[in-house]
């Protein structure tokens, strides 16, 4: 719980008022108030629950603090106006960005009575508080620190003629000073699932006679001054333009009031009220431009306001924060507010009997009192509602202090999760950014755990929570993910449920890799070049397909194989044919056997002839960028010879397929449409889509299969040649917050940006894949220093760990590691490359001899 005061030494604090969720103090030192929330919280006017959401009220002081210092700079509403005044979405703002409110905004900042936070002795910024050690204040109260404002409470009367109670404000108003205008001003900018708003249509649409539904419902749209026609369009509609609202603020029950009864209860002028409702719709769209900044849909909150009463000047006040808003993770329907909670309750007897409670007009009736003899009052949460909440709280507080205007030099901290060749690869180009501090890897491997800017964490790529939990305490800016098998967890969805920044697709997206069959349906229904194929449930029907048609050879297990799951038929004499396709479903029937929560699916595809590619592409949710290609050499042994293996080695970029023809047949027969499919099926994918690709003699781009990561070893040679004015760390989080519009997407589809030619061999034990090698130390010659440092080399590390006593760097299975070389030719770059092999060493240690060969030879003939 956020901690309380201690009245024993803060002599100089009095506190005036205590609510079910904030305690207001009153600093006799200074003119000044002090607000302190606590951990409790309130739902449907109940008062205090029986639970506590623990360090809410510390996330609600610091959110409120950032919207007021956020608020109160000018140039904020200036970005405002540039980022969202040609907006298509926004065709209302024309008339507010021209607005003589919208300008005065522009020039000075929103007016508020925010005098800072305070820990009831000395007053600093949220900049301040950023720039300290926070873990200070987890022991001592953190307080919003205001101007004090004069409260006038209204006076209730009995009417006994028709027993209800009115309330009547006092006339008049002190002659200086700040005064609280008693209105919620409520904004709403749509009808989410939970709305008042959308209850009240709803109840006028179920009257059975039709002309007084149309006669209220016409009502109800005049009132709210907008086209009746918007009302009914259910819920998750958004509105033409910001609707305002007024409610009464100190009357014991909330009411709603017509603009004339907000008014006359306001006590300021017809013209002053005008002002406000401008400001409303302002601040709203800033709040709304905000947290989109974060993938999150703002629908409906309140303000408060003061009114200056020697200027007249209205100032924003109270706080802002996810108790008076209320938002959805787009695409995902994730209430991110107190609404959460509300939505807990609104099934259960409490709420109902509540709810019939609070409708009864009988002055004097304690609804509240009858509904807790009635029910016994709320139920307590379960344990996993209240950690999802306190969850909810964390990760608005470090989206928004996190992106904090005032400190724009701060330094990133980066979570790469995974412990392969590719993860290091990555954590290694994002290292170099200089607006990254530290990248860990989890678990990480025997580089990482001696690179610079580098540092492993102990936490298996498989432990959700524990993950989850690491990038909360450490204030992990952006994580990124690495193996299938943690997109397949969904690591994904539970770290942007806490409002975290998460470079990976979640676990539905990433059906395009783990579900072969359901990526065969996207590539048809996308409309994709692709192999024919079948799909069989049983080994019985496997066998039928397989026999009816000599023409399917590939055989592709439907699930999480690891990349273990694809097989190609090379006999072609019926009776080798035969007992093959025997020996890889007796594999098959082995896997289904140790994976039992796994359905019987198998993808039966043609056999299609061509080159192979690699093709890595970005998507951002509705935006997406194309990297440029590699080639992967999947067989074991020289000439592409032996087993499938999970790659020998790689060229990046690749010669022959390097041409603006197929660049453009690959955008626009394979990008485009793939894209195009994904906006239609609402699906938010953020992340890269990893594409197979065998390219037909006539040049067709044919998809073999996507992947929803990036590809090893492809990516080892992708960011060895990625030139250093490219910053991954930028471009994986403008992916991550659906902004890839800052980047210069033609400069990567043209291959202006100086890519250098890379080639990439992975070093394996002899009998790899069936054996691998395991505590063999690995010995580095003198020249690999030499070449790392001279910048035409690196080495990443796969099935490495680092000895914590010796310190000597050992084999750890799989493969071991891969050597990558860059020059201006690959010809160049593979002499480097072989040079480099020579002085590394391990027992057993094997390798292709024939990468790049190909590359080489193609090149010349190009040339």
């Amino acid at each position: 719980m956020s901690p309380s005061p201690d009245r024993s030494s803060k002599t100089d604090l009095d506190l005036i008022y205590e609510g079910s969720v904030k305690r207001i103090y009153r600093d006799t030192t200074a003119d000044a108030l002090l607000f302190h929330f606590t951990d409790d919280y309130s739902v449907f006017d109940w008062g205090k629950m029986p639970d506590t959401i623990p360090d809410k009220g510390l996330n609600l002081t610091l959110m409120g603090a950032y919207f007021f210092e956020l608020f109160a700079d000018a140039g904020y509403f200036k970005d405002l106006k540039t980022r969202r005044q040609s907006d298509p979405e926004w065709p209302f703002t024309k008339d507010i960005f021209a607005g003589e409110t919208f300008a005065a905004l522009s020039k000075r900042g929103m007016p508020t009575h925010y005098l800072g936070l305070s820990d009831g002795v000395k007053t600093f910024s949220l900049a301040d508080l950023a720039g300290q050690n926070q873990s200070e204040h987890q022991s001592k109260p953190i307080y919003i620190k205001v101007r004090e404002a004069l409260v006038q409470r209204p006076t209730a009367h009995v009417l006994s003629s028709v027993e209800r109670t009115v309330y009547f404000y006092p006339p008049g108003k002190p002659a200086s000073g700040l005064r609280l205008i008693p209105l919620e001003v409520v904004f709403r900018l749509g009808m989410p699932e939970g709305s008042s708003l959308l209850k009240r249509v709803e109840d006028i649409q179920a009257l059975s006679d039709a002309k007084e539904r149309d006669s209220r419902m016409t009502a109800l749209a005049d009132g709210l001054c907008i086209d009746s026609e918007q009302l009914q369009k259910g819920a998750g509609a958004f509105f033409s333009r910001p609707i305002v609202e007024f409610y009464t603020k100190l009357e014991p029950q909330d009411r709603h009031l017509s603009q004339q009864e907000a008014l006359l209860i306001s006590g300021i002028t017809a013209e002053a009220l005008d002002k406000l409702i401008e400001l409303a719709r302002i601040l709203a769209l800033s709040l709304y431009d905000r947290f989109a900044q974060n993938g999150n849909v703002l629908y409906d909150g309140k303000f408060e306001f003061v009114e200056d009463l020697a200027t007249g000047e209205i100032l924003l006040a109270d706080s802002i924060g996810p108790d008076e808003l209320r938002l959805i993770k787009e695409h995902e329907g994730l209430h991110l507010s107190k609404e959460s909670l509300r939505l807990h309750y609104r099934d259960s007897d409490w709420y109902r009997e509540l709810a019939r409670a609070k409708a009864n007009p009988l002055a004097g009736f304690d609804w509240k009192k009858a509904c807790q003899e009635a029910t016994g009052g709320p139920r307590p949460l379960p344990p996993e509602v209240i950690q999802a909440t306190k969850d909810i709280y964390a990760g608005l507080t470090r989206d928004l202090m996190h992106k904090m205007p005032q400190r724009p030099d701060r330094v990133m901290r980066v979570l790469q999760v995974g412990g392969g060749g590719r993860e290091h690869a990555l954590a290694f180009k994002m290292a170099q950014s200089a607006k990254v501090e530290k990248v860990y890897v989890a678990p990480g491997n025997g580089g990482t755990a001696t690179e610079s800017k580098l540092q492993n964490v102990s936490i298996n790529a498989l432990d959700v929570e524990a993950l989850v939990d690491f990038s909360q305490k450490e204030h992990i800016d952006l994580i990124v993910i690495g193996p299938e098998t943690a997109l397949f967890t969904g690591l994904a969805d539970r770290l942007r449920a806490i409002g975290k920044t998460v470079f990976g697709p979640g676990k539905d997206a990433s059906k395009l890799e783990w579900s072969k069959a359901y990526a065969k349906r996207v590539m048809r229904e996308a409309g994709l070049p692709t192999a024919a194929f079948a799909l069989a449930h049983d080994r019985k029907s496997a066998l039928a397909l397989l026999d009816a048609d000599p023409a399917l050879r590939v055989i592709k297990l439907d699930g999480l194989a690891q990349g273990k799951g694809v097989f190609i038929l090379e006999c072609i004499d019926d009776e080798e044919r035969q007992r093959e396709i025997a020996q890889i479903l007796d594999q098959i029937d082995d896997f289904y056997a140790k994976n039992k929560d796994q359905a019987y699916c198998l993808v039966l595809e043609e056999m299609l002839q061509g080159e192979e590619i690699s093709v890595f592409c970005l998507f951002d949710g509705k935006d997406h960028l194309l990297l440029p290609q590699a080639q992967d050499h999947k067989r074991r042994y020289d000439q592409d010879k032996g087993p499938n293996t999970g790659g020998m080695g790689a060229v990046s970029p690749t010669s022959k397929f390097e041409t603006q023809e197929l660049k453009s047949r690959i955008s626009e027969q394979v990008i485009k449409p793939l894209s195009a499919y994904l906006t239609e099926q609402g699906i938010d994918y953020r992340g890269v889509i990893f594409i197979g690709l065998m390219i037909a003699p006539d040049g067709t781009p044919n998809v073999l299969e996507f992947n929803a990561r990036f590809g090893d070893p492809e990516t080892q040679a992708l960011m060895m040649g990625l030139p250093a004015k490219v910053d991954l760390y930028e471009l994986l989080q403008a992916v991550a917050e659906g902004r890839l519009d800052r980047f210069d997407k033609d400069a990567f589809a043209q291959g202006t940006l100086g890519h250098k030619y890379t080639v990439a061999c992975c070093l394996v034990h002899q009998d790899y894949p069936a054996k691998s090698s395991d505590g063999q130390e690995i010995i580095f010659g003198t020249r690999i220093n030499v070449l790392q440092e001279q910048g035409s080399l690196k080495i990443f590390h796969s099935g490495t760990r680092l000895d914590q006593d010796t310190k000597k760097l050992l084999t750890a299975g799989g493969r071991i590691l891969t050597v990558c070389a860059t020059g201006d030719s690959p010809q160049s770059a593979r002499e480097i490359l072989y040079a480099a092999i020579k002085d590394c060493h391990f027992k057993g240690m094997a390798y292709r001899k024939d990468i790049g060969l190909k590359q080489i030879a193609e090149k010349t003939v190009n040339a």
